[in-house]
């Protein structure tokens, strides 16, 4: 993945990011965590390329509204889906309880067999939707382990989105900042009398970058990121 997708991401990486690969994208409410998986994606996907950004927090037509309220359009080859169009796609509509991490995987599958090498791209809005949802917490951390081995399996790069505490290193019922190969930190600071948004990259395996705070913003045509961050 093309370190250029965002206006200023250079200032994160040095050279391109590999694919493919889950990366945990992290923070607080309102620190642009669904806008920074969306622009990625939308920059990222070519013509000929396919992916699919799953939200369980709201229907597909408010993921929208919000994406366009940040001057963002769906490229053509963006599907956007929810919990009841997922439900949909796998004939699990009328199957009462379900298992949501095996109904996830088998949309994707059945869209990795349509689409082949064009679909490369995924992002999960919110894990924690998929805590509040799933059926067994007992073995969450194999479950886990298992989901993230099918995805790279399927050779797409994942992001998967959670909403934390301020503790940037808070423990993790299902251990995802440990399985996965990247870990993005999306917060918030307190600067006199405004606040600060602000991206930290704290891990990203086979690839060189910066462990600064810098900061990020709407501007034309999705985020920005800009200097970084001293306060």
């Amino acid at each position: 993945m093309k370190r250029d997708l965002i206006s200023g991401m250079e200032r994160l990486f040095d050279g391109e990011i590999p694919e493919p690969g889950a990366i945990l994208v992290k923070g607080m409410a309102g620190s642009l965590k669904s806008a920074l998986c969306f622009n990625l994606m939308s920059r990222a996907l070519r013509a000929d390329q396919f992916g699919i950004y799953l939200t369980l927090e709201q229907d597909r037509e408010s993921h929208l509204v919000n994406m366009r309220s940040l001057d963002m359009d769906l490229p053509g080859g963006l599907m956007i889906s929810d919990y009841t169009h997922m439900r949909k796609e796998t004939d699990s509509e009328d199957a009462g309880e379900i298992d949501l991490i095996d109904s996830i995987i088998a949309l994707l599958c059945r869209f990795k067999k349509e689409k082949g090498e064009q679909f490369s791209l995924f992002t999960l809005d919110s894990i924690n939707a998929l805590y509040a949802l799933v059926n067994d917490e007992n073995n969450l951390r194999l479950k886990m382990f298992q989901f993230l081995s099918r995805l790279r399996e399927l050779g797409i790069t994942t992001f998967l989105i959670k909403e934390t505490l301020p503790d940037l290193f808070e423990e993790s019922k299902g251990a995802e900042s440990f399985l996965a190969d990247g870990v993005i930190h999306l917060g918030l600071l307190s600067s006199q009398q405004d606040i600060i948004r602000y991206i930290q990259v704290i891990k990203m395996r086979g690839a060189r970058h910066s462990l600064k705070k810098f900061q990020i913003e709407p501007g034309e045509r999705g985020l920005k990121i800009l200097g970084p961050v001293y306060v």
